[in-house]
């Protein structure tokens, strides 16, 4: 069988393993076996099949606890069989794992040995790194020996830093084809490091690992479980670390649209702007309100001026904005080795301060890089190995600036000595998630693997962390995503906390509330919940569930305009037009002047059929603007009451207009037909609109949508059939 079949015949095992429907797997994992000619795999397989069968048959005489303790356990026997297989596959057809074999790896591998190798021969430390990190990486399910010396390993934190970083990195991915209880062990031992490199690649590496594997979390539930109760007990930071994790896979996961944007938008735009344009917009970038936006909407102040904000917001927020300056560096032949896209930047590592002499530089340029967190650590490579020129006979441009400010470097090198555990933590979190998605996005084995940063990360919601992180912790995550317009993810939960505060309100009231403080925070941060709740359900098209949330919140908290708006809205989307026009109404006492607001409310009664009362407003609207957007709406309306003549007065306007719309040429074209207007004239306004539309069928479907308005105006059936062979003709008669 080729690899791809087997791949493709292991996938379809997980998703029968999945479902829990373990006979059926076993069986297609038998047949597996049997196609690839492989008697050694076939004798596991019938064993646990031989297992399985006899269980069956006998399961209904011993007790529930005992089936499932049993059931379970075959489950993983299936689960670890298909890994192995799958495994040993991977090795021989990976080009990720064919590269390890070149470093000379050993079947039984000595990590103690390395251990000494790596302390005392500091010389080889680059070699023994990637070797320590391909064998970790080729290892398929480790023995508790080889888990024991890893450990030893990642706890020797005064001489082995770097290693157990590496050790980090190499069982995150090997996990990914080998879902090994012993790796998650390690990575769980590397998050409650007290060295704190160690510590935040750890947490990173869990909690991906597990998100990878959530599925198969629920057949590991008790060995999972006590995996992180360990870890909660022994690191209090346990939740701070979720939420943080979770924030920088979210921005992360911007990287390559960000990319997009400068390279496509951006850039051409800056390049094709003038100066007083580019002033403009940089004034605009610079003119921040400092009054919080209630409605958590943006308002553009032009196109330019508002992606410039935009990316300055996503900087300030710590999004990944280095990835298109290095992006063409990671073809330098230091990334060859896979172990150098997570190595930790290293000021005197051979390969950098042999680049560095070969332009002429001074060894403590590379400290100088080293402290500074904007950039992640590959990128530290490939910025000083990437350099191997100098610029018109002097230090290339960039270093020549980093010699200019080294006073600068300093006063920010004792700022650095200065900052805590944590805000060391996520300095480095902050900058290892990006040589995890350069290396699955940039690296040439990356689509050997699955991509981390492909779903929402939702490591707050697994069935094995949720249990261990505090509400008030799951209210920033859902805020964070709420900020990055991710509804779906905020909905879920925010629903949750907001249903549960709404059952004690109204059982208990505020009292009620309280009590439970330490669950819910104070009462007027819920009830912006609850109102952030059903803007969720708004913006993803849950209507009638955001009316629920609205509405409390609108009982409770005001009686708001902005409220009021929401709900008006949620109404019209429903087709609740006389509800919608009740709450754009208590709007309107509020601002009676506001053109849109007019214009809602006119259409809603437009689409009730209270015609008169419907013009009363887009007349009120006009008097208060009289420009295109609110003459459309009042010509149309007359053009519904007969008044074909006022209609053409508005239209005439319209059409004055530098760019007429194809609705506003079709629109003058219904009001000539039903006035009876010459047909030359009517066909010349609906040539007009398809000249715009440039294409005959589709203008025609959209024709046909107005023709019960032209049946109210008394225009028969026939006459639409004349008239849509009239412009076939004439449009097939057009000179090319």
């Amino acid at each position: 069988m080729l690899c791809s079949e087997i791949k493709t015949e292991c996938n379809r095992i997980y998703e029968l393993l999945e479902k829990w429907e373990v006979r059926d797997a076993l069986n297609s994992l038998h047949q597996l076996m049997e196609a690839a000619q492989d008697t050694s795999w076939l004798e596991k397989v019938g064993k646990t099949q031989k297992k399985y069968e006899e269980f069956l048959s006998t399961c209904a005489e011993v007790t529930g606890m005992d089936v499932a303790s049993f059931f379970r356990a075959i489950l993983q026997e299936a689960y670890i069989l298909t890994d192995e297989f799958l495994y040993k596959v991977s090795i021989q057809s990976s080009s990720l794992f064919l590269f390890g074999k070149k470093q000379g790896l050993e079947k039984n591998p000595d990590y103690l040995r390395l251990h000494d190798l790596i302390r005392f021969q500091p010389a080889f430390e680059d070699k023994l790194h990637s070797i320590l990190f391909h064998q970790v990486l080729h290892s398929s399910f480790l023995t508790q020996k080889e888990a024991d010396d890893l450990l030893a390993i990642l706890r020797d934190e005064e001489h082995c830093r770097i290693a157990a970083c590496q050790i980090v990195s190499a069982l995150f991915l090997s996990i990914q084809v080998c879902f090994d209880m012993r790796k998650l062990d390690l990575l769980s031992a590397a998050a409650a490091s007290k060295q704190q490199e160690i510590r935040a690649r750890g947490y990173t590496c869990l909690l991906a690992a597990l998100s990878f594997h959530k599925r198969r979390i629920p057949v590991w539930e008790k060995e999972i479980d006590e995996l992180l109760k360990r870890l909660v007990e022994s690191d209090k930071g346990f939740g701070a670390m979720v939420l943080l994790v979770t924030e920088r896979f979210t921005i992360e996961r911007k990287t390559k649209e960000i990319a997009r944007c400068i390279r496509e938008e951006i850039l051409p735009r800056i390049a094709r702007a003038g100066k007083e344009q580019m002033e403009t917009a940089i004034e605009a970038v610079n003119d921040e309100e400092d009054e919080v936006n209630s409605e958590w909407i943006v308002t553009p102040s032009g196109w330019l001026a508002d992606q410039l904000k935009e990316m300055n917001k996503l900087q300030s927020e710590g999004a990944d904005m280095m990835y298109i300056s290095f992006m063409g560096t990671k073809k330098l032949p230091f990334f060859d080795d896979p172990s150098h896209w997570f190595l930790p930047f290293i000021a005197d590592h051979a390969e950098v301060q042999r680049a560095i002499t070969s332009w002429g530089g001074t060894p403590s340029i590379a400290c100088d890089i080293e402290v500074l967190p904007q950039f992640c650590n590959s990128d530290k490579y490939s910025f000083l190995l990437g350099l191997h020129s100098k610029a018109d006979g002097g230090y290339p441009p960039l270093i020549e600036l980093l010699c200019e400010n080294t006073e600068n470097i300093e006063v920010f090198r004792r700022s650095q000595a200065k900052i805590s555990d944590w805000g060391r933590v996520q300095q480095i979190v902050g900058q290892y998630i990006p040589d995890l998605y350069r290396f699955y996005h940039l690296c040439p084995h990356h689509s050997e693997l699955l991509d981390p940063f492909a779903p929402v990360p939702n490591f707050y919601a697994l069935p094995s962390t949720k249990s261990y992180i505090h509400q008030s912790v799951l209210r920033h995550i859902g805020n964070y995503f709420f900020r990055h317009k991710l509804y779906s993810e905020s909905l879920a939960i925010f629903r949750y906390q907001a249903d549960m505060f709404l059952d004690i309100f109204e059982r208990e009231g505020e009292e009620g509330v309280l009590r439970k403080g330490d669950f819910f925070g104070s009462i007027e941060e819920m009830k912006t919940l609850v109102e952030k709740t059903g803007y969720c359900c708004q913006k993803i098209g849950n209507y009638q569930e955001a009316l629920i949330y609205y509405l409390w919140a609108y009982v409770n908290n005001g009686e708001s305009v902005r409220l009021a708006k929401h709900i008006a809205k949620c109404h019209w989307q429903i087709g609740d037009f006389d509800r919608a026009f009740d709450y754009y109404l208590a709007c309107e006492k509020a601002s009676p002047k506001d053109i849109s607001l007019l214009i809602k409310m006119g259409r809603c009664l437009m689409l009730s059929e209270k015609y008169p009362e419907a013009l009363e407003y887009f007349y009120k609207a006009y008097f208060y603007h009289s420009g295109v957007r609110t003459q459309r709406p009042l010509a149309w309306l007359l053009f519904l009451l007969g008044r074909y003549d006022d209609a053409f007065h508005y239209y005439d306007n319209i059409l004055k207009e530098k760019h007429p719309s194809v609705e506003d040429y079709i629109n003058v074209g219904h009001t000539a037909f039903a006035a009876r207007r010459p047909t030359s004239q009517i066909m010349g306004y609906y040539l007009k609109a398809l000249a715009n539309s440039k294409n005959l069928e589709g203008f025609i479907r959209y024709l046909k949508t107005d023709i019960n308005h032209l049946r109210r105006v008394g225009i028969r059936d026939e006459e639409f059939s004349l008239l849509f062979d009239q412009l076939k003709y004439l449009w097939q008669q057009r000179p090319d």
